[in-house]
């Protein structure tokens, strides 16, 4: 008995056929990896992009909010029921016109603060129903 190795005879057909899968499997492997990158690199573009343009819809919304704000309430302090309140000078008396004043303007909150600086601020906050 003769112990010599174990060599496979492989044909000549299996001698191409495995590298040609194996070159196959390494561009498929490659094809995917580049697609998947582009994708998400096109994916990290529109999220950016979207997120851009969703923060100036906000910002837009937030100075017309602001404007519509000062323009209810512009005429508050030239008042004449308003300005006879402060110059009482009665925190009960000012947070009282204050809670009027939020409910027939509309708000939720509002603050007086005296421009001397000598009186605390008086605030009011309507009530919610939750």
């Amino acid at each position: 008995m003769s112990l010599t190795p174990f060599r496979a005879h492989w044909s000549i057909q299996t001698k191409v056929l495995v590298p040609v899968v194996g070159l196959m499997i390494l561009l498929l492997t490659a094809t995917l990896w580049v697609v998947n990158a582009r994708f998400t690199r096109q994916f990290q573009t529109n999220t950016v992009n979207q997120m851009l343009i969703a923060e100036g819809v906000f910002k837009n919304s937030e100075q017309i909010r602001a404007q519509n704000l000062l323009m209810r309430y512009r005429n508050v302090p030239t008042e004449p029921q308003f300005r006879a309140v402060v110059k009482l000078g009665d925190p009960k008396t000012l947070r009282f016109r204050l809670n009027e004043l939020l409910g027939s303007l509309g708000g939720d909150y509002a603050r007086f603060t005296p421009s001397g600086g000598t009186n605390a601020p008086v605030e009011a906050r309507r009530r919610s129903d939750f």
